[in-house]
This record gives C-alpha cells, sequence and structure tokens, in this order.
C-alpha cells in the first residue's frame, strides 16, 4: 500500500458520493464521505514522526472540509456536491506535501519496521 494509493480511493470514493447525490441518495453519499474521512485518518495515523506535523494538520484540514460535506449531504442539500466538487479541485495541491513526505511515514517499509522495534 502507498499513500498515492490511498488518496486515490479516497477520490474515488468521493467521486462515488457525488454520483450517489446527483441520484438524491443523500444518505448514501453521506456514508461514502463518512469513508473517506476514515480513509484519511487511517493516513494520517501513519504520519507519526514530529517533523511530519504540517502532513497531518494537513490531513486534518481535509477531514474537516468533508464533515462539512458530509453534513450537507445527510440533510440532501445541494451545495453538498459543490462543497465534494472543490475538495476534489483542492486535493492535488495539498496532498503534494503528504505525498512526498510518504518516504518518512510509516508507508516506508524500512521506517515501520525501525517503529515496530
Amino acid at each position: 500500500m502507498t499513500v498515492a494509493g490511498a488518496l486515490a480511493d479516497v477520490r474515488r470514493t468521493l467521486q462515488a458520493a457525488l454520483a450517489a447525490i446527483g441520484r438524491g441518495d443523500g444518505a448514501s453519499a453521506a456514508l461514502m464521505v463518512a469513508s473517506a474521512r476514515s480513509q484519511l485518518g487511517d493516513i494520517h495515523e501513519r504520519y507519526t514522526a514530529a517533523a511530519l506535523a504540517r502532513q497531518r494538520a494537513a490531513l486534518e484540514r481535509a477531514a474537516a472540509d468533508l464533515a462539512a460535506a458530509e453534513s450537507d449531504a445527510r440533510r440532501g442539500a445541494a451545495s453538498a456536491a459543490a462543497s465534494l466538487t472543490a475538495w476534489l479541485a483542492s486535493e492535488p495541491g495539498w496532498s503534494r506535501g503528504v505525498v512526498t513526505a510518504a518516504p518518512r511515514s510509516l508507508y516506508d517499509p524500512t521506517t515501520l519496521a525501525r517503529a515496530g522495534r
């Protein structure tokens, strides 16, 4: 597993949420957004080093932004689609630093092995 792959999974999940919104299925969309937030949490857990605080903060902001979209989707608000579209458009900008720092995270097999000792 790589962080790039994990982020691709998040994007695919949010695309599915957008499709659910398009079908008028806010409950399914909210569940998918919650899943994407959980996936971001899984990524966050692998950025444990103090030097990775900036990457953790970016992931926390991204998850918080999705929380609002999740709430909107649950209520069936039209703003949910706009929020998810904006999130997907901004993701390449903030995630670049997360991907670049992956060799210093627990995504790196050597770093992971050292952490397990």
